[in-house]
């Protein structure tokens, strides 16, 4: 991909991302903060043949970088993606007040097989908005 510095997320750092304003503010609650810019994310997975058993077994996202080139970061297992986007997180201080939007392509599917691996590292329920059935 022209552009893109493809980097193995054992060597990622996720450098801090531009927050801008989106004036969200429900229930008078905390107006919320969205990173400026978004992750693409894709995984591959595989079942057997009989469909009793599915693995994720490799993952990658795009991530605007603000001030190097735009980075295609990629990893083999789940929990390599939820200790990735738990550095993302720490690093850029995400929390209820402050998100950061994943794209998830064919999230209906694949996120089945990775929610897990999130929940357990986050210590919590992960949220979904799915907003079409593919």
């Amino acid at each position: 991909m022209k552009g893109y510095e493809f980097v193995n997320c054992r060597d990622f750092y996720p450098h801090k991302l531009k927050k801008m304003f989106a004036g969200i503010n429900y229930n008078n609650k905390k107006s919320q903060f969205l990173v400026e810019n978004f992750l693409s994310l894709d995984t591959e997975t595989s079942k057997l043949e009989d469909g009793s058993d599915g693995w994720l077994y490799q993952w990658m996202f795009s991530y605007p970088a603000q001030y190097v080139n735009k980075q295609l970061v990629y990893g083999r297992k789940p929990s390599q993606l939820a200790d990735t986007l738990g550095q993302i997180k720490a690093v850029n201080n995400l929390n209820d007040n402050s998100k950061l939007i994943i794209y998830i392509h064919n999230a209906s599917f694949d996120f089945n097989y990775f929610f897990d691996f999130l929940e357990e590292h986050f210590g919590e329920k992960v949220q979904i908005l799915a907003v079409d059935n593919h």
